[in-house]
């Protein structure tokens, strides 16, 4: 998934290609890397591999409770199939994969039954997204549903699932029951006895569902986020689609053989579509064509309430809410540790003015985010970074009267996978009357391709110098290098605290 090589499967580690900025795909045995896929050619192997591990993991645990967690790379792009499949299908490259994954199921399927395991052995077989539609005949179909992957329209979030556990699910049953893949942890941990996490999660038990209860569904709601924003709510058949813009896959034709659909004479580039508010009943207009807004206003009204309740609980950047109940995203870069995000220093609560203005999406607290004694972590949204999409930053901090300082420091986020670079230059200025200031320090970085996510400190050192007003200005980068994958794209700069002691 998305490893360093071009759209017909040529290597481009360490070439100017912008992909190229991604690692090359490892391949684990436990906690330990055995090897690197480096050529297609190499990955063509990787349905097959993955198949014979999971059969041979199933016949050394027959005698144990085990899991078995299966996670295909195919079929996302870029595509490979082995050579006994490739052709196989007369559907082109993306019906060998398809069907060498329905092998791949066959082969475990006959493993459970060869250790007479499959009747009492729960199986489930999913998915994450709908297709990713501007690959044309390298991804799949949504029939008639609406949109496909990265969007919240039932092309993009409604997915197939198939569930198998003879001693307990009736054949034949199908379910229209409501449910999430949130909902496989909290019904497997049901299921086998096991504890939960101590933290809250997202998902629900549906024992009920599997077992054939066509009344009683313990999912009776579900929001639609994505990227942190709400764009829609459901309680039964009743969506409720709020007003958002969209990555859309209509009014252009999509790529082939691997390469994405070029629009507005850009290779990979989507459409954009506008949505207004909008209700649908999905029982029976699952293409979400029919707006049924002005005949539903009680519902829309009850949705809208639920709407606002989960905005209060995990937030929405749509409206710019913080949810009360977010946790920070775990990762794995050396971060900051907790008990030093808060820091005391002369600069906090005073008062500051910014020459542009941060986005709406990265507000921080407002304006006070650059002078509130909190720091930021490697996550970008943990609400202490301030964010400016191809703007420079500028902030002036008036202490109030003189006062001797000894040191001025700033720090900036680096994480370039999400377009976030450090500034290409930093300069620190200082003035008794606010009118007239003098730099005193200066800061040059060079803009190289780093897929490490880091905070970049500018720190200048001072004998007791007496001043009242403090300028920092930071150089955006303005737009993705030539290097990375949203080259010529809007580049942001990010800051959390100019510390003044």
């Amino acid at each position: 998934d998305m490893w360093p090589v071009d759209y017909d499967g040529t290597p481009i580690a360490n070439t100017d290609h912008p992909l190229s900025f991604y690692p090359q795909l490892p391949f684990y045995v436990g906690n330990n890397k055995v090897e690197e896929i480096h050529t297609l050619s190499d990955q063509n192997e990787l349905t097959k591999r993955y198949t014979e591990r999971a059969v041979d993991f199933i016949n050394r645990n027959k005698n144990k409770h085990f899991f078995l967690y299966l996670p295909h790379s195919m079929p996302h792009v870029p595509l490979g199939v082995s050579s006994e499949f490739k052709g196989k299908s007369k559907q082109g490259m993306y019906g060998d994969v398809m069907m060498e994954i329905d092998w791949s199921v066959g082969q475990i399927m006959k493993a459970l039954s060869e250790n007479d395991l499959d009747d009492n052995t729960l199986v489930i077989f999913t998915s994450d997204n709908g297709p990713w539609l501007n690959y044309g005949n390298h991804a799949g179909s949504v029939g008639n549903l609406r949109e496909g992957k990265g969007t919240m329209w039932e092309g993009g979030s409604r997915v197939p699932c198939i569930i198998r556990w003879p001693e307990k699910i009736p054949k034949g049953l199908v379910s229209n029951q409501l449910a999430a893949t949130i909902d496989i942890l909290p019904t497997i941990a049901a299921v086998t006895g096991a504890q939960l996490p101590e933290y809250p999660i997202d998902g629900i038990n549906i024992e009920s569902i599997i077992y054939g209860d066509s009344i009683n569904n313990p999912r009776k709601e579900y929001y639609y986020y994505y990227s942190g924003e709400l764009i829609a709510v459901r309680r039964g058949k009743m969506k409720l689609v709020f007003p958002h813009t969209y990555r859309s896959y209509e009014g252009y034709t999509p790529g082939s053989d691997g390469y994405p659909a070029i629009y507005e004479g850009v290779l990979g580039r989507y459409a954009s579509g506008k949505s207004e508010l909008a209700l649908y009943d999905l029982n029976i207009d699952r293409s979400e064509e029919k707006n049924i807004i002005s005949q539903y206003p009680k519902i829309v009204k009850q949705l809208q309430l639920l709407g606002n309740k989960a905005r209060l609980s995990f937030g929405d950047k749509l409206k710019g809410v913080k949810g009360e109940e977010v946790r920070p995203i775990g990762q794995l870069d050396i971060d900051r540790p907790k008990s030093e995000l808060k820091v005391n220093h002369i600069g906090v609560g005073k008062s500051i003015k910014l020459k542009k203005s941060y986005s709406d999406k990265y507000s921080g607290n407002g304006n006070n985010t650059v002078s509130n004694g909190m720091l930021g972590t490697l996550d970008h949204n943990d609400g202490n970074w301030q964010g400016y999409e191809e703007k420079d930053f500028e902030a002036v901090i008036d202490l109030g009267e003189l006062v001797n300082i000894n040191q001025i420091s700033c720090s900036f986020l680096q994480r370039q996978s999400s377009w976030i670079f450090s500034p290409t230059e930093v300069n620190i200025s200082i003035s008794k009357d606010g009118l007239s200031f003098a730099s005193v320090k200066s800061f040059y970085d060079s803009t190289e391709k780093n897929p490490a996510y880091e905070i970049k400190t500018f720190s200048q050192n001072f004998e007791k110098f007496k001043t009242r007003y403090i300028k920092i200005n930071a150089k955006n980068v303005k737009v993705c290098p030539d290097w990375h994958p949203g080259r010529g794209g809007k580049a942001w700069l990010f800051i959390d605290e100019i510390v003044i002691k």
